[in-house]
């Protein structure tokens, strides 16, 4: 044991000889970042060529069909006021930009895109755009903090790792080539749990975020009550005072909840499996039961990041994370009450565990890296 403290201790202190200081490096700094963007871009360029090809072999399916010509007979005022009708989700933004796509196409030269790729090119773009921006925000963030050329080299890595993660992840990239909201909907709540793991509060980016996941898909509901819970658990640790928690959850939830609910209350037409509920039911437990990745990914995390005063909001990621995958059952239960069908993709936000975990670790890395060297200095001295 002591022979392996010693290695680790000649580790820490060979990294620490690659300190630097940001102010007198800006030059090089500037270099990494080109770097970085030219790599991420090089990453997002590679996820588009594949999501084209994959998109292009793949025959638009009964869903698809169904939504597309329920998009296109919608006005785009129609689309806002009643919804996606006949959908399981009447929330409209993506069958709008799906709307916008069809009216572009009508007037102007497509690029000779094929039909199957063109009218996924929203979900297509809404993974790539929201990968890259996460990526680049994130990176933007460590730079700044960041004094060692090391553990910014193992940092960029973890963030490389966590967009091909993101991009390519089986399950992720099937709803990515499809002409379903389901895309849209992945890629608003990666890029605010992205934005509330870099800045800690409910900022203007978060609200907005916010209303955008409502109108997206119904389901969000459900989301939003979980990263309300969640907050407000950890606010509460924090020994912050009631009311201006419950203040802040308000002003932050409120506008978003109103606008989930009121596509939830639009009518819907077509839609009874009532018969299948039993099936359904053993059907959602198979799924969740093989997905104990999500709570020891989420456990992990909340224990790797629960010891550090300043990243409490990472922590309270994970614990919303955590809490939604809990609470899935009661979300299946309700869902099947009312008389829909269960399907995996109700839930495709559980695979965001791992990418945003990869996110967690290239943000903690220079506090773990910190606490091991002051911790080896101090057993240097004695």
């Amino acid at each position: 044991m002591i022979r392996i403290l010693n290695i680790l201790s000649r580790i820490v202190f060979f990294i620490r000889k690659f300190d630097f200081d940001i102010k007198e490096n800006s030059r090089d700094l500037r270099i990494v970042t080109f770097i970085f963007v030219l790599i991420l871009f090089s990453i997002s360029l590679l996820f588009v060529f594949k999501a084209f090809n994959a998109a292009e072999k793949k025959d638009i399916w009964l869903d698809e069909a169904v939504a597309l010509r329920e998009t296109v007979r919608n006005y785009r005022v129609n689309l806002i006021i009643s919804g996606g009708q006949g959908e399981g989700s009447p929330a409209p933004l993506d069958y709008i930009v799906v709307r916008i796509l069809d009216m572009i196409r009508l007037k102007v030269k497509t690029f000779y895109l094929s039909f199957n790729v063109y009218y996924r090119l929203s979900s297509i773009f809404a993974n790539c755009i929201s990968g890259f921006i996460a990526a680049l925000f994130v990176f933007l963030h460590i730079k700044k903090k960041s004094h060692n050329y090391i553990i910014l080299l193992i940092q960029i890595i973890f963030l490389y790792l966590a967009v091909i993660v993101y991009y390519f992840w089986p399950f992720n990239f099937q709803y990515s080539i499809e002409l379903r909201p389901y895309a849209l909907w992945n890629s608003i709540w990666f890029m605010l749990l992205v934005d509330f793991l870099l800045k800690g509060q409910f900022k203007w980016e978060f609200r907005n975020l916010l209303i955008l996941l409502a109108a997206t898909q119904t389901a969000a509901v459900f989301q939003m009550a979980s990263f309300a819970a969640g907050y407000f658990v950890f606010r509460i640790v924090e020994k912050e005072d009631i009311k201006e928690i419950m203040k802040k959850i308000l002003k932050t939830f409120f506008i978003p909840l109103c606008v989930s609910l009121y596509y939830i209350s639009c009518k819907r037409s077509g839609f009874n499996y009532a018969a299948g509920f039993d099936v359904y039911l053993k059907q959602f437990f198979d799924f969740w039961l093989t997905k104990e990745m999500i709570p020891i990914l989420t456990i992990i995390g909340m224990l790797l990041t629960v010891g550090y005063k300043n990243m409490k909001h990472v922590t309270t990621v994970f614990f919303v994370m955590f809490l939604l995958y809990l609470v899935s059952p009661i979300i299946n239960y309700v869902i099947l009450s009312h008389n829909f069908f269960f399907s995996s993709r109700h839930y495709i936000y559980y695979d965001l565990v791992y990418p945003i975990f990869l996110i967690s670790l290239a943000m903690m890395l220079p506090k773990y890296f910190e606490s091991a060297a002051k911790y080896f200095k101090i057993q240097e001295s004695n």
